[in-house]
């Protein structure tokens, strides 16, 4: 290859690493981190989950491993992103939430509901049940807002298994940074 073009092509590879384009806005990659640039946020699974990035709905779901091959359900933790309104603060948001969820989901209960803390950023937490199909689900729910955007961290196991799975969302959730 000839030398300028393989200095041209070092030149690119630096300045698309240091451009918005590259990852020089988050500093050095970690390659078990999800990075979401347009939404300002990145998140760790932990080891042996799977990640599933854009995955119904979501900017990212990480599954717990699969127990045997008669898994119907895995336990998952999804982040969820919406553009807020202006005026909607992050109590609001948690309350149009609560109201939406008692309506769609079967059989919901809230079970506790309090303040967090993710990423230096005050946060909501709400625990509650809901049955889905032959499933019931213990749910783990926390809300941030940065930038008028309100991040929806959801975590959600078979109910009975939620703790089970607590340490590997606290380190999940642990992990959280915005940009």
């Amino acid at each position: 290859m000839d030398n300028s073009i393989f200095r041209l092509a070092v030149i690119l590879v630096l300045l698309l690493g240091l451009s918005p384009y590259g990852c020089g806005d988050w500093g050095s990659r970690d390659p078990d981190r999800f990075y979401s640039r347009e939404h300002g946020f990145s998140i760790k699974g932990p080891e042996g989950w799977e990640r599933l990035p854009g995955e119904m709905g979501t900017e990212i779901m990480f599954l717990s491993p699969m127990e045997d091959e008669d898994t119907e359900f895995r336990a998952n933790l999804n982040v969820v992103v919406e553009n807020l309104p202006k005026e909607m603060d992050l109590s609001a948001y948690l309350q149009v939430a609560l109201d939406q969820l008692s309506k769609v989901m079967t059989d919901f209960q809230k079970l506790d509901q309090g303040e967090v803390t993710i990423a230096d950023k005050p946060g909501k937490r709400l625990e509650y049940t809901h049955r889905m199909g032959v499933f019931r689900f213990h749910v783990d729910q926390y809300f941030v807002v940065h930038s008028n955007r309100a991040y929806v961290i959801t975590c959600t196991a078979v109910e009975g298994t939620l703790d089970d799975y607590r340490d590997e969302f606290k380190a999940m959730l642990d992990s959280m940074q915005f940009k």
